[in-house]
């Protein structure tokens, strides 16, 4: 998907925020939220700098999220921990504990 937008993830995070759908907007960031787990390789700033160049409503907490499940779901080095603090710079304890917990379910399915 990178390839195909010559300005990387921040070209992608305006694709996806320029959709009207909400649906599809929620998508597209998770989608984003994965492969940048992937090609960070579980790198935290990496993945924590990029999910704060997402505006939309709901989108930094939305990239954490499947960010935060997708490192689970690879395994990469201290992939636990690396969730954790990410899920961790969620605003509110509620979304951060919602976050862990979702996490965590992914590495028992």
């Amino acid at each position: 998907v990178k390839e195909r937008f010559q300005t990387g993830f921040p070209g992608i995070v305006k694709v996806c925020e320029s959709s009207s759908d909400d649906s599809l907007q929620r998508n597209c960031i998770l989608g984003l939220s994965q492969i940048l787990a992937s090609e960070s390789r579980g790198d935290f700033e990496k993945i924590k700098s990029t999910c704060l160049l997402i505006t939309a409503v709901g989108g930094y907490e939305q990239c954490i999220f499947g960010s935060s499940q997708s490192l689970v779901e690879q395994q990469f080095n201290n992939w636990e921990k690396i969730s954790i603090n990410l899920c961790n710079t969620l605003p509110k304890i509620s979304k951060q504990d919602e976050c862990i917990k979702s996490a965590l379910k992914a590495k028992r399915l």
